[in-house]
């Protein structure tokens, strides 16, 4: 007993009960050294017959090496899910910024025609007609007599309509203006309160949150010409870390954007599905694209395993590794190479409580 620390003559009354039911028992504790250190240890005990004579074995054995391997397995997957949290909040961010650098470029268009319109302004031809008629000493004369004079009525009658147009001109810029300005700092406080919703898990509107993906890739959609179809039915609220959450859908509708790139573009679609199962959420995104051949739909979402020329085979597998931290799954439908596909993210929903 003096091997085993902080055992006491109990321990061994148990250690004997418990075999008389079992073959061996096996402990895992803490053992002494000769110079009072401890080492974590695996104990075997047997009940030998020796002689006619009861005996218990105790076979010991030094787990130091398994232990610590066990600590850094544990680190390295806390670092693997710290590591895929930034790379869903990267991807997310990098959306947010091509989006932000998009409506910058429109900004600078904005901004661009109405210093246009202030350049080549119908003021600066009223101007000179003004400083015309302060250099005339007699300005009856000169508007009654003089041909200049007598077609000044004309032009401030054509000049007021053009300035009518100018402003009416500017201030829609400045209305576009605005309007861009209120999208970029939407976009910025989505980021914000993705960035700060970490990897804790919440409750959440599963509506919102894919609505908040699709507007995060929004544009990158317009731009490709793409019919996405959206088809909610009334669902109770998930329990999920919202970052991965929405990286994860942000990611499935960049993926479907990609098989239906070459089609035409009337005929690239995107469909989004919320819809509940038994004491499940699932959000099904389906697209009319390249589909996927039958024998990969086993190892769509195994590391490294890519159909893409450039891809690098990790944006599924994280994916599916996010969701099922969150209790999940994804599952992958295809009727094979041209023929669409569809990928169900399937949540449970919120406990009640």
């Amino acid at each position: 007993l003096n091997l085993i620390s902080g055992a006491d003559p109990r321990t061994l009354e148990t250690i004997c009960s418990t075999l008389q039911n079992q073959r061996r028992i096996f402990i895992e504790c803490y053992c002494s050294k000769r110079d009072n250190s401890v080492f974590p240890a695996e104990i075997t005990v047997n009940m030998l017959s020796v002689q006619n004579r009861e005996s218990l074995c105790f076979f010991i054995r030094n787990i130091s090496s398994r232990i610590k391997t066990q600590e850094a397995l544990r680190e390295a997957q806390k670092e693997l899910v710290e590591t895929a949290h930034r790379a869903g909040m990267a991807e997310i961010a990098t959306s947010i910024l091509h989006d932000v650098g998009n409506l910058l470029n429109s900004v600078n268009v904005s901004c661009e025609m109405i210093d246009q319109k202030l350049t080549k302004s119908t003021i600066g031809t009223l101007l000179q007609v003004t400083d015309l008629i302060k250099q005339q000493d007699d300005p009856v004369r000169f508007f009654s007599e003089d041909p200049r004079g007598k077609r000044i009525p004309h032009l401030l009658i054509e000049m007021g309509q053009r300035i009518q147009q100018e402003q009416a001109q500017l201030k829609s810029e400045t209305g576009n203006l605005r309007n861009k300005i209120a999208l970029i700092r939407e976009v910025i406080q989505m980021q914000q309160s993705y960035a700060k919703a970490g990897l804790f898990e919440e409750e959440a509107n599963v509506e919102q949150l894919v609505d908040d993906a699709i507007a995060i890739h929004s544009r990158a959609l317009k731009q490709a010409q793409i019919k996405l179809n959206k088809k909610y039915r009334p669902v109770p609220h998930i329990r999920v870390a919202k970052s991965k959450f929405v990286h994860v859908i942000l990611n499935l509708i960049k993926n479907a954007e990609e098989a239906v790139s070459a089609l035409p573009a009337s005929e690239r679609r995107i469909d989004v599905e919320i819809f509940p199962l038994e004491n499940e959420i699932c959000v099904k995104i389906s697209d009319n694209g390249v589909g996927i051949d039958p024998e990969d739909l086993g190892r769509i979402f195994t590391h490294g395993f890519t159909t893409k020329a450039t891809g690098h085979g990790f944006g599924l597998h994280s994916c599916a590794n996010m969701i099922k931290e969150m209790g999940g799954r994804i599952e992958v439908e295809s009727a094979g190479r041209g023929r669409g596909a569809s990928f169900s993210v399937i949540v449970p929903q919120a406990t009640k409580k």
